[in-house]
Parts: C-alpha cells; sequence; structure tokens
C-alpha cells in the first residue's frame, strides 16, 4: 500500500498534464 501513496500523485500528474494539453 506504500507504492499506492507515491504513484497516486504521479497519476494525477500525469492526467492534469494531459487535460491542460
Amino acid at each position: 500500500m506504500g507504492h499506492f501513496r507515491t504513484i497516486v500523485p504521479v497519476v494525477v500528474a500525469i492526467q492534469l498534464t494531459i487535460f491542460l494539453r
């Protein structure tokens, strides 16, 4: 579960970058 907390912000950042594109 520790890895999940680290990957969540990464996925959000990627989705935000795609959305702002």
